[in-house]
């Protein structure tokens, strides 16, 4: 009768788990606790495809829970980081900018050689982009604001002094500096480093953005984005009144032969370096 009790109890306890795994995922991915690894994964995976193709909000929803379960669970498992990225282009897809550059932040930190390195160095920018853009009128009239109380000053650099960087645009900097450190050789890395120096430039933070042209002129002289720094450059020094500078810059570029390949670049500067030098006798 003993045998009998017991193999009631577990044919009960059976009939429960079964019960239990025919609720809705959704149901269970909510609740505390950790449901199998694979189950997991294969759930999240399923239901982003499917989110993808129907366009369906809550299968949107239900997947963002099974990546978020997977990686609170099993942050160490050997899948975590294409769970990841994938986490990451689901929360891209969903225009949850913000959160979609953590992800992949994540995924670029904490493996630098993982395969979806460039991809995510890449996506972490344009994630950023889109998540100023929610901000971008405030923002502007933010800048303009003291741009237009910079206009009164008497001093050419008071006029043109530094403006701070917000949170997101300094990570928008640091998210083009990770891509050209970790992706040193690929086509866009030259366009990144230029992203970050220009926006420096639209800051008034000259200094920096002149470090980043300098590097994209040494290491790609004949490349486009090499000769806008180089025209960006001139920019920066003619805002502050410093002839001086703009002439000795002119006087390198003529002497790199990759940098002036480009007859109508050349013809362009050697005209500004003239006028400098006229100025300068008068």
């Amino acid at each position: 009768m003993r045998m009998l009790g017991l193999l009631l109890v577990l044919m009960l306890t059976a009939g429960t788990a079964l019960a239990q795994d025919d609720r809705p995922w959704s149901e269970v991915v909510a609740e505390p606790g950790c449901p199998d690894e694979g189950t997991v994964e294969s759930k999240a995976v399923d239901l982003h495809q499917q989110a993808a193709s129907k366009k369906s909000s809550s299968l949107f929803k239900t997947a963002q829970l099974s990546y978020e379960k997977f990686l609170e669970c099993y942050p160490e498992s050997d899948s975590a980081y294409r769970m990841r990225y994938n986490y990451a282009e689901l929360l891209y897809m969903t225009q949850q900018f913000d959160l979609a550059a953590e992800q992949y932040e994540e995924t670029v930190s904490v493996d630098p050689g993982g395969d979806r390195l460039a991809d995510a160095a890449m996506n972490t920018i344009f994630a950023i982009e889109e998540h100023l853009k929610a901000g971008q009128r405030e923002r502007k009239a933010e800048v303009d604001g003291l741009r237009a109380a910079m206009r009164k000053e008497a001093e050419a650099e008071d006029r043109h002094a530094p403006i701070e960087l917000n949170e997101w645009e300094k990570r928008l900097v640091q998210a083009c500096d990770n891509y050209v450190r970790f992706v040193p050789d690929n086509e866009n890395t030259y366009r990144m480093m230029y992203k970050a120096a220009f926006l420096y430039q639209e800051y008034n933070q000259f200094s920096d953005a002149r470090e980043r042209y300098e590097a994209i002129i040494e290491a790609e002289p004949g490349c486009e984005s090499a000769r806008f720094g180089a025209q960006n450059i001139l920019g920066t020094y003619e805002l502050h009144e410093d002839w001086k500078a703009i002439e000795n810059s002119i006087e390198e570029f003529l002497a790199n032969d990759e940098l002036c390949a480009d007859g109508r670049f050349k013809g362009e500067i050697t005209t500004i370096l003239k006028n400098v030098q006229a100025m300068s006798k008068e």
